[in-house]
Protein backbone atom coordinates (compact mmCIF):
# COMPACT_ATOMS: atom_id res chain seq x y z
CA UNK A 1 0.00 0.00 0.00
CA UNK A 2 2.93 2.33 0.62
CA UNK A 3 3.99 1.89 -3.02
CA UNK A 4 0.46 2.47 -4.35
CA UNK A 5 -0.16 5.63 -2.36
CA UNK A 6 2.92 7.23 -3.94
CA UNK A 7 0.86 7.77 -7.11
CA UNK A 8 -1.11 10.50 -5.32
CA UNK A 9 1.92 12.38 -3.94
CA UNK A 10 2.37 16.01 -4.94
CA UNK A 11 5.62 15.32 -6.75
CA UNK A 12 4.14 12.52 -8.86
CA UNK A 13 1.05 14.55 -9.72
CA UNK A 14 3.18 17.54 -10.73
CA UNK A 15 5.32 15.31 -12.94
CA UNK A 16 2.25 13.65 -14.53
CA UNK A 17 0.56 17.02 -15.06
CA UNK A 18 3.59 18.52 -16.80
CA UNK A 19 4.20 15.35 -18.83
CA UNK A 20 0.59 15.18 -20.05
CA UNK A 21 0.54 18.92 -20.77
CA UNK A 22 3.78 18.68 -22.76
CA UNK A 23 2.57 15.65 -24.73
CA UNK A 24 -0.68 17.39 -25.57
CA UNK A 25 1.10 20.59 -26.56
CA UNK A 26 3.94 19.14 -28.61
CA UNK A 27 2.41 15.96 -30.04
CA UNK A 28 -1.23 16.96 -30.53
CA UNK A 29 -0.80 20.73 -30.80
CA UNK A 30 -3.64 20.88 -28.28
CA UNK A 31 -2.66 23.95 -26.28
CA UNK A 32 -6.15 24.38 -24.82
CA UNK A 33 -6.22 20.98 -23.09
CA UNK A 34 -2.56 21.40 -22.18
CA UNK A 35 -3.48 24.51 -20.20
CA UNK A 36 -6.66 22.85 -18.96
CA UNK A 37 -4.83 20.05 -17.13
CA UNK A 38 -2.43 22.52 -15.54
CA UNK A 39 -5.37 24.63 -14.40
CA UNK A 40 -7.47 21.80 -12.96
CA UNK A 41 -4.64 20.19 -11.04
CA UNK A 42 -3.36 23.51 -9.69
CA UNK A 43 -6.77 24.80 -8.73
CA UNK A 44 -7.66 21.35 -7.35
CA UNK A 45 -4.79 21.59 -4.88
CA UNK A 46 -6.10 24.98 -3.75
CA UNK A 47 -9.66 23.63 -3.50
CA UNK A 48 -8.44 20.68 -1.42
CA UNK A 49 -6.63 22.98 1.00
CA UNK A 50 -9.69 25.24 1.35
CA UNK A 51 -11.93 22.23 2.03
CA UNK A 52 -9.50 20.90 4.63
CA UNK A 53 -9.52 24.25 6.43
CA UNK A 54 -13.32 24.52 6.25
CA UNK A 55 -14.00 21.02 7.60
CA UNK A 56 -11.06 20.89 10.00
CA UNK A 57 -11.37 17.11 10.49
CA UNK A 58 -8.68 15.30 12.45
CA UNK A 59 -6.99 12.26 10.95
CA UNK A 60 -7.90 8.73 12.14
CA UNK A 61 -4.66 8.33 14.11
CA UNK A 62 -5.15 11.69 15.91
CA UNK A 63 -1.59 12.67 15.06
CA UNK A 64 -0.89 16.10 13.66
CA UNK A 65 0.42 15.78 10.12
CA UNK A 66 2.09 18.56 8.23
CA UNK A 67 2.06 19.14 4.52
CA UNK A 68 5.01 17.50 2.82
CA UNK A 69 6.22 18.06 -0.73
CA UNK A 70 9.53 17.62 -2.49
CA UNK A 71 11.18 16.29 0.64
CA UNK A 72 10.22 19.28 2.79
CA UNK A 73 7.68 19.51 5.57
CA UNK A 74 5.70 22.73 5.67
CA UNK A 75 4.34 24.12 8.95
CA UNK A 76 0.72 23.95 7.77
CA UNK A 77 -1.42 21.31 9.44
CA UNK A 78 -2.86 18.78 7.01
CA UNK A 79 -6.33 17.70 8.03
CA UNK A 80 -8.04 14.51 6.97
CA UNK A 81 -11.10 15.69 5.01
CA UNK A 82 -10.94 15.40 2.01
CA UNK A 83 -7.98 13.20 1.10
CA UNK A 84 -5.40 15.23 -0.83
CA UNK A 85 -3.76 12.18 -2.43
CA UNK A 86 -7.12 10.93 -3.63
CA UNK A 87 -8.23 14.35 -4.82
CA UNK A 88 -5.07 14.88 -6.86
CA UNK A 89 -5.20 11.47 -8.53
CA UNK A 90 -8.96 11.88 -9.11
CA UNK A 91 -8.36 15.06 -11.11
CA UNK A 92 -5.71 13.36 -13.24
CA UNK A 93 -8.00 10.35 -13.78
CA UNK A 94 -10.97 12.58 -14.68
CA UNK A 95 -8.80 14.43 -17.20
CA UNK A 96 -7.43 11.20 -18.71
CA UNK A 97 -10.96 9.79 -19.02
CA UNK A 98 -11.93 13.00 -20.80
CA UNK A 99 -8.98 12.52 -23.17
CA UNK A 100 -10.03 8.90 -23.80
CA UNK A 101 -13.47 10.10 -24.77
CA UNK A 102 -12.25 12.77 -27.17
CA UNK A 103 -9.22 11.01 -28.69
CA UNK A 104 -9.87 7.25 -28.71
CA UNK A 105 -12.06 5.99 -31.53
CA UNK A 106 -12.85 2.42 -30.59
CA UNK A 107 -15.38 1.70 -27.85
CA UNK A 108 -13.33 -1.24 -26.55
CA UNK A 109 -10.19 0.87 -26.13
CA UNK A 110 -12.18 3.60 -24.36
CA UNK A 111 -13.75 1.03 -22.05
CA UNK A 112 -10.38 -0.60 -21.34
CA UNK A 113 -8.63 2.67 -20.48
CA UNK A 114 -11.53 4.01 -18.43
CA UNK A 115 -11.65 0.74 -16.47
CA UNK A 116 -7.89 0.80 -15.87
CA UNK A 117 -7.93 4.45 -14.77
CA UNK A 118 -10.90 3.84 -12.47
CA UNK A 119 -9.10 0.86 -10.93
CA UNK A 120 -6.00 2.99 -10.24
CA UNK A 121 -8.17 5.63 -8.58
CA UNK A 122 -9.97 3.10 -6.38
CA UNK A 123 -6.73 1.41 -5.33
CA UNK A 124 -5.04 4.71 -4.41
CA UNK A 125 -8.10 5.76 -2.39
CA UNK A 126 -8.22 2.38 -0.69
CA UNK A 127 -4.52 2.63 0.17
CA UNK A 128 -5.12 5.88 2.06
CA UNK A 129 -7.69 4.15 4.27
CA UNK A 130 -5.60 0.99 4.78
CA UNK A 131 -2.57 3.07 5.77
CA UNK A 132 -4.70 4.80 8.42
CA UNK A 133 -4.26 8.25 6.92
CA UNK A 134 -7.96 8.81 6.13
CA UNK A 135 -11.47 7.69 6.90
CA UNK A 136 -13.41 6.14 3.99
CA UNK A 137 -15.60 9.27 3.84
CA UNK A 138 -12.47 11.38 3.24
CA UNK A 139 -11.71 9.34 0.13
CA UNK A 140 -15.29 9.36 -1.16
CA UNK A 141 -15.51 13.12 -0.60
CA UNK A 142 -12.22 13.67 -2.42
CA UNK A 143 -13.39 11.71 -5.46
CA UNK A 144 -16.75 13.47 -5.46
CA UNK A 145 -15.27 16.95 -5.06
CA UNK A 146 -12.68 16.28 -7.75
CA UNK A 147 -15.15 15.03 -10.33
CA UNK A 148 -17.52 17.89 -9.50
CA UNK A 149 -14.68 20.44 -9.85
CA UNK A 150 -13.54 18.83 -13.10
CA UNK A 151 -17.11 18.94 -14.46
CA UNK A 152 -17.51 22.62 -13.57
CA UNK A 153 -14.19 23.48 -15.19
CA UNK A 154 -15.07 21.44 -18.28
CA UNK A 155 -18.42 23.25 -18.60
CA UNK A 156 -16.65 26.61 -18.41
CA UNK A 157 -14.05 25.47 -20.95
CA UNK A 158 -16.76 24.17 -23.28
CA UNK A 159 -18.67 27.44 -22.96
CA UNK A 160 -15.57 29.47 -23.85
CA UNK A 161 -14.76 27.14 -26.73
CA UNK A 162 -18.36 27.30 -28.01
CA UNK A 163 -18.38 31.13 -27.89
CA UNK A 164 -15.10 31.26 -29.84
CA UNK A 165 -16.50 28.80 -32.39
CA UNK A 166 -19.71 30.81 -32.81
CA UNK A 167 -17.73 34.04 -33.18
CA UNK A 168 -15.67 32.49 -36.04
CA UNK A 169 -18.82 31.24 -37.74
CA UNK A 170 -20.26 34.55 -37.98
Amino acid sequence: MDMITIVGKSEVILFLTLLIAALLFFMKKDWLNSLFIIFITGSGVVLNYVLKILFHRERPDDEINYIEAFGHSFKMISYSFPSGHTMRISLIVAFLIYLCIIYLRHKWSKALWITLLSFILIVVGFSRVVLGEHFPSDVVAAISASFAWFSICLLVLSSIHWKRFRKRQG
